[in-house]
């Protein structure tokens, strides 16, 4: 992440990606929006997961709840009990 003022003074003289020399938007997205977003996908995902863990035909059940306290862990939501 950059400052705001840094990427505003850049995309004032140039819209090419100085890390990647591709052409980039001028618009710009807030990082609470962005943390926001990943936590919404965060959760969305941990109800995929748990679904499938209690779907009748589930053949790997451990994978799935796995992968949603990992989810948890990552998101910072953590897991009790």
């Amino acid at each position: 992440m950059y400052e705001r003022a840094a990427i505003e003074a850049h995309l004032a003289g140039s819209t090419i990606d100085p890390m990647t020399a591709q052409t980039i938007s001028d618009q710009l997205t807030p990082v609470f929006l962005l943390k926001s977003r990943a936590m919404e996908y965060a959760e969305a995902a941990i109800q995929v997961c748990l679904q499938r863990t209690l779907s009748p035909g589930c053949r790997e059940p451990a994978r799935w709840l796995r992968r949603a306290v990992d989810l948890c862990e990552e998101s910072g939501k953590g897991v009790e009990g």
